[in-house]
């Protein structure tokens, strides 16, 4: 009987984006046969333009789920697809064009905001500027190419780039005003005062608010043509530097989300075949809704949470289907028949128990019920001993430090939206050592007493009731309660019980030297 060894099995990368290093048809192929959908997610949904905000905690699929409707539509719908990268695309400079953007906005309408600044206006130059770009690129026919959308692509790239630099996103501006040189569309010229217009009509000036009002009529205005588009936005992060560039990435991308909103709407009105769909992670969710204006119903209404815990056997568990879904996927290159029993592949690459526990239970318990997880434990597994041909209980125990250091990186990238670095390594000294379960006022007599030795704590508990640090630790995972049953916020459990014992998770335990109650952790490790 042929066998793979575990070096031969893709599990998939950490990031699904690097799934299509080459951009091969053999690579896309692989992923949408081994892809599995998330229970809660409709795809018929998120194509009819219905859902178009996927949210969830990091690592949870987003892109994952986004690339795959891509290459769907693309495959089986002859649909059109590009994927923007906030992340990659707009770096500090382009955000500096945003910033100035902003504050001309800010003096016309006199700090539509507390704090100063609006990016809605910026982004909807933005936006519109790229779906010109991407179909004229891709000669996609969304539109009609009639007058309405000749007046709208002249309107929309006849104004003249900054030519400070070559990649630069924005017009020149100058104090409020675009500057460009050559005509507007007829329609916007009539509405142009003579102090807009200098000497030969060679250079027109013209408000930056008011050239955006002509470019959002004049898209209201195209015909719809035979084909469908879908925009992605991804990697939509804040920075974790400096406070002040926090601050205005929250904004930008508050104003994202309600500038998509209205784009789409305007899509829904006139039955165009754009769609504009985006991945927030919850916890950047969460830091751009108290940033004032209201973004709670849009996401509400047009958005879906994506998740992958559910009732039942932890064997059935979906996550558990995703490894089935990758083994089979691996084993076709054997062109070998009747290897689709999930029990029986399973059997074939895992023991059945993992530290007195079914190994089904062991990983899921490894991990936040999230794709990502699975995917570094098995890539971290099958590099400890590429030449297996199954994995054996004396392998995962082998990496426990690895992933648990891993596990904890992930999570500390999720602690920078709102602590400094010395205010998580004050959160790091806190759990370091402690014997769980632990109630609040043991580990608040721990605190107490890593305050006197460590600055970062001292620090961290300046700023921070320990109170809300725990329900802040909850909610991305790091701890839970535990008692007559385990609560986790990635299970579905919304709240931390302060008054219930708490227990840190177990892919932690190894890197933060955690131990049971009353057993030592070098007894116990494995």
């Amino acid at each position: 009987m042929n066998k793979l060894t575990l070096k031969d099995i893709f599990f998939g990368q950490t990031d699904a984006k690097n799934e299509f290093s080459n951009n091969s048809p053999a690579e896309k192929e692989a992923f949408i046969q081994s892809f599995l959908v998330p229970d809660n997610i409709s795809l018929e949904s998120i194509r009819s333009g219905k859902t178009f905000f996927i949210t969830g905690l990091k690592g949870t699929g987003k892109t994952a789920l986004m690339r795959y409707i891509s290459l769907v539509l693309e495959k089986f719908e002859g649909y059109h697809s590009h994927f923007f990268l906030f992340k990659d695309e707009i770096g500090e400079d382009e955000k500096a064009d945003f910033n100035k953007g902003s504050e001309w906005i800010r003096i016309e309408y006199g700090n539509p905001d507390d704090q100063g600044k609006d990016y809605e206006t910026v982004w909807e130059w933005f936006i519109l500027r790229k779906i010109v770009e991407v179909c004229e690129k891709k000669d996609i026919k969304l539109f009609k190419k009639d007058e309405n959308w000749e007046r709208f692509v002249t309107c929309v790239k006849k104004v003249s780039l900054d030519d400070k630099a070559n990649n630069t996103l924005f017009p020149k501006l100058d104090s409020n005003n675009i500057v460009n040189k050559g005509a507007f569309p007829e329609s916007i010229n009539v509405n142009l005062k003579d102090s807009d217009i200098k000497e030969n009509n060679d250079i027109i000036r013209m408000r930056f608010v008011d050239y955006i009002k002509h470019i959002l009529s004049y898209y209201s205005e195209l015909t719809p043509d035979e084909e469908k588009l879908y925009f992605f936005i991804d990697e939509v992060e804040l920075s974790y530097g400096k406070r002040t560039q926090y601050l205005r990435d929250i904004f930008m991308i508050r104003d994202l989300i309600i500038t998509i909103d209205r784009i789409n709407r305007i899509t829904r009105e006139k039955n165009y075949g754009l769609y504009i769909i985006t991945g927030i992670r919850s916890e950047v969710l969460n830091s751009t809704q108290s940033a004032g204006k209201e973004i709670n119903k849009p996401i509400e209404d047009f958005g879906v949470n994506l998740m992958w815990e559910q009732s039942g056997k932890l064997s059935d568990h979906p996550l558990i289907k995703i490894i089935h879904k990758r083994l089979i996927a691996a084993e076709k290159s054997l062109d070998e028949k009747d290897r689709n029993n999930e029990s029986e592949i399973w059997e074939k690459y895992f023991p059945k128990k993992i530290k007195d526990k079914p190994a089904q239970n062991y990983i899921l318990y490894q991990t936040w019920f999230r794709p990502r997880d699975i995917v570094r434990l098995l890539n971290i597994a099958k590099r400890q001993d590429p030449h297996a041909e199954y994995f054996t209980t004396g392998i995962f125990g082998r990496i426990r430090k690895e992933y648990s250091t891993r596990s904890w990186n992930e999570h500390a990238e999720e602690l920078k939206t709102t602590y400094t670095t010395d205010e998580i390594e004050g959160i790091k000294r806190i759990l370091t050592g402690i014997s769980c379960p632990f109630t609040y006022d043991e580990i608040l007599e721990k605190a107490e007493a890593a305050k006197k030795n460590y600055s970062p704590v001292r620090k961290l508990l300046s700023g921070y009731n320990l109170s809300d640090v725990l329900i802040h630790l909850y909610n991305i995972g790091i701890i839970g309660n535990t008692g007559d049953a385990v609560r986790y916020a990635f299970r579905g459990d919304p709240d931390l019980l302060l008054e219930e014992k708490m227990k840190i998770h177990d892919a932690l335990w190894s890197y933060l030297t955690i131990s049971a109650k009353g057993f030592s952790y070098h007894k116990n490790k494995a």
